[in-house]
């Protein structure tokens, strides 16, 4: 919880950086990245029950402009192989999108792949300033272990606030 990423950290070339974790002595642990991410892990004895996924208010339903494929194959993400994990763009509608996701080995790309699918729905719905990066993060709850990869999954991404300055989405990937 309370992630918030302070610059832009490659991996490929690896990086040495400085990890540092601090328990509270409870269930908590804030992490530090170098200067490049901070957060909080919130430790528990195992999962919880997942809720039902929230429906997609479809207001005023559209079509994807865009396959899954031609999102990558035509530069609208700088995505490379490992992390193109968006199989279907759609429905959507002002108020999010909906896709399918096919779980790829590389450790972060599922959750990668649920900030694409916001960030198809920014790109559609704006233009101009289309760069869509999180650099916040209020929570990420999981409710069971990573899938296998090529297990395939739906996820909605629900938009609750588009500025000049932001887009504040809750992500659900189930």
């Amino acid at each position: 919880e309370r992630v918030r990423a302070n610059r832009w950290l490659e991996v490929d070339p690896p990086v040495d950086v400085e990890l540092k974790a601090d328990f509270d002595g409870k269930d908590r642990v804030r992490i530090t990245i170098g200067d490049y991410l901070e957060g909080t892990v919130v430790l528990d004895q195992g999962y919880p029950s997942a809720p039902a996924p929230l429906a997609l208010d479809m207001g005023n339903g559209l079509e994807s402009c865009h396959t899954a494929r031609e999102y990558y194959d035509d530069g609208w993400t700088f995505h490379g192989p490992a992390f193109q994990m968006l199989t279907k763009l759609g429905p959507m509608s002002d108020k999010g999108i909906h896709g399918e996701i096919e779980c790829l080995p590389a450790r972060g790309a599922l959750l990668d792949a649920g900030g694409q699918l916001a960030g198809y729905w920014c790109v559609v719905h704006n233009d101009r300033d289309r760069i869509v990066l999180p650099y916040r993060i209020d929570r990420i709850r999981y409710y069971g272990p990573h899938p296998s990869p090529g297990t395939r999954m739906e996820s909605t991404a629900h938009i609750l606030e588009l500025t000049d300055l932001w887009q504040r989405s809750n992500i659900e990937i189930y």
